[in-house]
């Protein structure tokens, strides 16, 4: 009886929740039915419409706008014409009506266009401007313009320890051949990870700025600066922008600190990849589809569940009504027609925009309709979530708009429920000022003190509650709010979760048996990711390369340079037993040790089977086609004295790389499940400023070719997880297990 009471009560909160707020006319809360409309027509307009007004539109400042005035739309005629008079600015023939049929566009698609070709968009994935090497997108008969030239091509890290000085990467560079007429422009970015401040490093190296040089046929060396801060803990992330079309090839790359030491260096041509050496193809040049007939009225986009009106897009709004908007247009060799004049300075002005990315409420709702609309045509995963994506665009608005905070709940917990571990999307030093002061480890719902940087705690204390709420209560509450499976979670809910307001918290901790309640004073963010991860490079530290008994060689590439490692594997006997940590560190280094385990295996015979979502609405599977590279057979090395040892620090291409090696038995697995998440990302640069992450290809694994690794991640071969009291002890069951494990 008492289940199902709890069940009735919960069904009868949850339709309260749903029912419209009953706020007076003009409030912000009651009319976010607008807003949902201005949602999905903005959407349809930005990704889908094809006017060459368009590309004068900033769509984030439009974004902007809608979210600070379409709330106070007081009726829905008020709606239907603001809405009306902006996107009849950009979208051609325009309107809303009664009707799901458009009369002025059925009479535009029935007239003839001779002289004219059609226009309209193809997307390969999401092209966002920002590391969209897999990605573009284009309108047919509209060439540059429609491309994104900027493009990270290469990224990756050196784990640099440089102490408050300058550092210069240097490293040689050409143009591949290639049918294109002109090189390629590129642009170098360098930047330091510091772990006091654990904004993602994609962000910051988008953020930066670019260093630009032409490559050349001929080899060129380029030489690029960057001043470190004064923590010692930092890794060194290098990146390559691609600007215009091409191929090129990087080789020799080193790192100097300002008295000429050499930090680290990677000498690509010592590698086994396709061409000897670091080749990058530039993934702008896609070809398209351009069909030239046939292009009427009769034509069924699939894109869109309700709205498949053809050759453009019917989208039922408030009232019964429908907003209509052309997806394919003609053209002559001047203009899109027909043509339609756009002024914003009708709208807003900068100020206009600065403000309104101030006021968080604004910024964070204007963020949601970005991402919601990316994620619902690009997401390679969201057709299998089960659940109604329009939903979460109603709830996440209606949350931002009743939240002053401006810490982007609303918009986290949407992204929640796509259940991609790739997905970051915040500012921590805006989001966290204040943190527990100690190192936690999980044990279910339960948190446990594994290093204390206060002297009232101590080592092995269970924290009970904090600023009066229960443990079990913050874990639950902060997984709502972090995307991905469980265990990809764990580390940042060990590392994030425990937050307060305020300097000061209140806290109640088990300790011997005994509940004892205590003031605690809570770390800054940046004093507490320093003292964070400095206990943690002492962990790093204490599992760093070396020679274990018995002649086992352990690596940590997390802990050592390419040359530290590929020195050692010299001296090592041949099929001599190897362990590679991989727990500590998402490392790129893996990449460049996999060559030297086993000679005959190349990076790129390691890749999975992928697809990217192809959107256009011409497609009639919008999921996009798989692609099925064939897989050669390699000799097995050293197949029985391999060992890696993993967790759910693993993810990405580090899954990829893991499948492979399982599948193909080239060595033992030991430890626990990867993060379950692999392919390219994307990134979406949000109006308030900030960007939304999310995987933009879809990876199968090539284990029996079927499955894939979403959620699921790299199972290992042997099952061993560490304990709380492993962590309080040191133990570290997973080592001694792979050391068992060679001596069998």
């Amino acid at each position: 009886m008492v289940p199902l009471l709890k069940y009735a009560v919960s069904v009868v909160l949850s339709l309260i929740f749903l029912i419209p707020s009953t706020a007076a006319p003009g409030s912000r809360t009651r009319n976010l039915s607008y807003l949902e409309d201005f949602a999905k027509i903005y959407g349809v307009a930005r990704w889908f419409m094809p006017a060459d007004e368009a590309a004068d539109v900033d769509w984030n400042a439009l974004a902007l706008y809608g979210a600070h005035e379409i709330p106070e739309c007081a009726s829905d005629e008020e709606f239907y014409r603001v809405a009306e008079s902006v996107f009849s600015g950009f979208v051609p023939m325009f309107e809303i009506s009664g009707h799901r049929r458009s009369a002025r566009l059925d009479k535009y698609y029935a007239e003839r266009h001779d002289g004219m070709k059609p226009v309209y968009w193809q997307h390969k994935g999401a092209d966002l401007s920002i590391f969209s090497n897999k990605y573009s997108g284009k309108r047919v008969n509209r060439d540059a313009e429609s491309f994104s030239l900027n493009r990270l091509a290469v990224f990756g890290y050196l784990p640099v320890k440089p102490g408050n000085d300058t550092l210069t990467v240097v490293f040689r560079v050409k143009a591949a051949p290639s049918d294109e007429s002109a090189h390629p422009y590129f642009g170098i970015v360098l930047d330091t990870y510091d772990y006091s401040d654990p904004v993602d490093y994609m962000t910051q190296l988008a953020q930066d700025e670019k260093k630009a040089f032409r490559a050349d046929p001929e080899w060129k060396e380029i030489s690029y600066s960057a001043v470190t801060g004064e923590n010692s803990h930092e890794n060194l992330f290098w990146a390559l922008y691609i600007v215009g079309k091409g191929d090129f090839v990087v080789d020799n790359m080193r790192i100097c600190d300002s008295r000429g030491n050499s930090l680290a260096s990677v000498n690509f041509r010592d590698l086994a990849s396709p061409e000897n050496s670091f080749h990058i193809l530039n993934g702008i040049t896609h070809e398209y589809a351009e069909a030239l007939d046939g292009l009427h009225v009769s034509l069924k986009n699939r894109l869109f569940e309700e709205d498949r009106t053809g050759t453009y897009c019917s989208i039922p709004i408030s009232g019964g009504r429908y907003a209509h908007v052309p997806m394919l247009l003609w053209s002559d060799d001047n203009h899109t027609c027909p043509a339609c004049g756009y002024k914003d300075t009708v709208l807003y002005d900068e100020e206009d925009v600065d403000a309104w990315m101030q006021d968080a409420a604004v910024a964070e709702m204007a963020d949601i309709m970005t991402a919601w609309n990316v994620i619902r045509y690009f997401s390679p995963y969201l057709h299998e979530q089960g659940m109604d994506w329009d939903r979460e665009l109603r709830l996440a608005l209606r949350r931002a708009s009743e939240s002053r905070s401006g810490r982007y709940e609303a918009l986290r917990r949407m992204m929640a429920k796509i259940n991609d571990a790739h997905v970051t999307y915040m500012n921590f030093p805006d989001n966290f000022r204040y943190f527990f002061p100690a190192r936690m480890k999980l044990s279910g719902r339960k948190a446990v003190v594994a290093e204390s940087y206060d002297p009232a705690l101590k080592k092995g204390d269970r924290l009970l509650s904090l600023d009066g709420k229960r443990i079990s209560g913050i874990i639950e509450d902060f997984a709502s709010l972090e995307s991905g499976s469980w265990q990809s979670k764990i580390r940042k809910i060990e590392a994030f979760a425990f937050h307060s307001e305020d300097s000061i918290a209140g806290c109640r901790v088990r300790r011997s048996g005994r509940s004892l309640e205590m003031q605690i004073r809570m770390m800054e963010a940046g004093d507490s990711y320093g003292k964070y991860y400095s206990s943690y490079q002492e962990l790093l530290n204490a599992n760093r390369s070396r020679y274990l008994n018995d002649g086992i060689l352990y690596l940590n590439p997390g802990q050592s340079t390419l040359e530290e490692i590929k020195g050692m594997l010299d001296e090592h006997a041949a099929g001599a037993p190897v362990i590679v940590d991989l727990r500590f560190s998402s490392t790129f280094l893996i990449r460049y040790i996999m060559p030297l385990l086993w000679e005959d295996l190349e990076y790129y015979d390691t890749q999975p089977d992928t697809y990217i979502p192809e959107v256009s609405f011409l497609n009639t599977d919008c999921r996009g086609r798989r692609k099925m590279p064939e897989y050669r057979k390699i000799r097995k090395s050293r197949e029985n004295n391999i060992v890696f040892l993993i967790n759910s620090s693993c993810m990405s291409n580090q899954e990829e790389f893991l499948d492979y090696v399982k599948h193909k038995g080239l060595a033992c697995l030991i430890g626990e499940n990867t993060a379950g998440i692999c392919g390219n990302i994307n990134v979406i640069p949000l109006p308030s400023g900030r960007m939304a992450v999310f995987t933009g290809e879809r990876c199968y694994s090539i284990a029996g070719r079927k499955g894939d690794y979403f959620i699921r991640g790299v199972k290992p071969d042997i099952r061993v997880s560490g304990t709380v009291a492993d962590a309080l002890n040191g133990n570290d069951p997973v080592l001694d297990r792979a050391v068992e494990y060679l001596c069998r």
